[in-house]
């Protein structure tokens, strides 16, 4: 089993939030704290809602082991549905407005 190293899962992660929202999460970050949404309610929603997956996993009568990865596939599949129907969500609205999904993120970002 090839073992990926913390940063290169950070790159990885980036591509793949890149891929789907076609802006980089540092730029999304930083248009979300420009309109007074701050990295402290994104980690605290991203909490609570991880705190779901917990509790729901923890009802499942499982060996830990099997959790863990349980937890793991969860959590991969709420992101890559998440990213999937954000990139649905663009499609249509630049659609609505006449323009493809890249240039839609320029204009309404003003990036």
């Amino acid at each position: 089993m090839k073992v990926v190293k913390r940063e290169k899962m950070k790159d990885l992660m980036n591509e793949e939030f890149k891929k789907y929202a076609g802006i980089d999460l540092l730029t999304a970050t930083r248009i979300l704290m420009k309109n007074g949404i701050e990295t402290n309610d994104i980690e605290n929603l991203a909490a609570k809602l991880f705190n779901g997956v917990i509790e729901e996993v923890d009802k499942k009568i499982l060996d830990d082991n099997y959790k863990i990865l349980l937890h793991l596939v969860v959590t991969y599949y709420i992101f890559k549905s998440a990213n999937k129907t954000f990139k649905d969500w663009i499609k249509e609205e630049a659609a609505e407005h006449n323009m493809k999904p890249e240039k839609y993120f320029k204009v309404v970002f003003s990036i």
